[in-house]
């Protein structure tokens, strides 16, 4: 696997880069949005990172930034606990980069690159409609093949939910994990999502998991 600072280097040479002033927006960088924006970097005259935090608690990742323009924000994070009625618990984390506003009248950028559909999506497109000369692009982990994949699954009566395993776990999506061999379902001690994105069918295939 390649390194992010490597990432950098298979990219366009800087005579070759878009005259265009970018900034990204996002609440940490892991590993393979690292090397992603390495390549932008090289691609855009300027290219910048917005933090709202350096790493969040439960990712077990080094930073690794290589040599990307990075600044983490002036912001407050707020701790959710998810717990489920199988007996786990699961820390979501919500980021408040409250400095938005004011760093994007700092950097002046033409484009504005926004992960997923949060806050910091929500100040983007209070500072674009203040100043219509910038652009702001939306990204998130969706796809039209997915979203396709779900609508012929709609119209084939294709249905995934599990109302027994709901029952079991607390919550739809998911799968109570257990040995066939010796346990039912509902003596699962603990439960998986069917999908990568919890309520979203066809993001990724249905994981199932047999006790060997």
């Amino acid at each position: 696997m390649i390194s992010c600072s490597a990432a950098r280097q298979l990219a366009l040479p800087r005579s070759d880069a878009i005259d265009a002033k970018v900034v990204a927006l996002t609440n940490f960088i892991g590993p393979h949005h690292c090397k992603q924006m390495a390549a932008w970097s090289q691609r855009v005259r300027d290219f910048s990172v917005l933090l709202s935090t350096p790493m969040e608690p439960n990712r077990d990742w080094q930073l690794e930034w290589g040599k990307l323009n990075v600044e983490v924000q002036k912001s407050f994070m707020v701790t959710r606990t998810w717990r489920h009625q199988a007996g786990f618990a699961e820390d979501n984390y919500v980021h408040i980069p409250w400095d938005t506003i004011a760093q994007l009248k700092r950097i002046k950028p033409d484009v504005i690159l926004a992960y997923e559909m949060g806050i910091r999506t929500l100040l983007s497109t209070f500072y674009r409609a203040r100043h219509p000369e910038c652009r702001v692009v939306l990204i998130a982990n969706i796809s039209e093949k997915t979203e396709e994949c779900r609508g012929k699954l709609r119209e084939a009566g294709v249905e995934y939910r599990d109302d027994s395993f709901r029952e079991i776990c607390g919550a739809p999506w998911m799968a109570p994990l257990y040995d066939p061999s010796r346990q039912a379902p509902g003596e699962a001690r603990a439960c998986i999502d069917q999908f990568e994105f919890p309520g979203f069918p066809c993001a990724y295939p249905v994981v199932w998991v047999r006790a060997r």
